[in-house]
């Protein structure tokens, strides 16, 4: 009887090692994930800007629409970067 109890607490602390390693491999991937997003929101945030500054600087339509249409590129090039088809839609 004592082999089987000492089986069973042994396997007990097998299964905690296994359980808090895939915990660990889960926290890791999501820290991975969550530095990825946050690393795309300040880029975001700083082409956001620089369309801004644009935008305010803008004194002709025709300057307006050199600042759209520069943003419009940086998109087009932004959603190849990232695996997007130009007819992808996110709604």
């Amino acid at each position: 009887m004592k082999p089987f109890i000492v089986t069973l607490v042994a396997l007990n602390f097998l299964g905690a090692a296994v359980s808090f390693a895939d915990d660990k491999a889960k926290t890791e991937k999501f820290e991975s994930h969550k530095a990825e997003a946050l690393k795309r929101i300040e880029e975001n945030m700083g082409k956001m800007a620089e369309h801004k500054a644009c935008v305010t600087a803008a004194t002709k339509p025709e300057e307006m629409k050199a600042c759209r249409d520069k943003m419009k590129e940086w998109h087009k090039a932004h959603k190849k970067e990232r695996g997007h088809h130009e007819d992808d839609h996110h709604e």
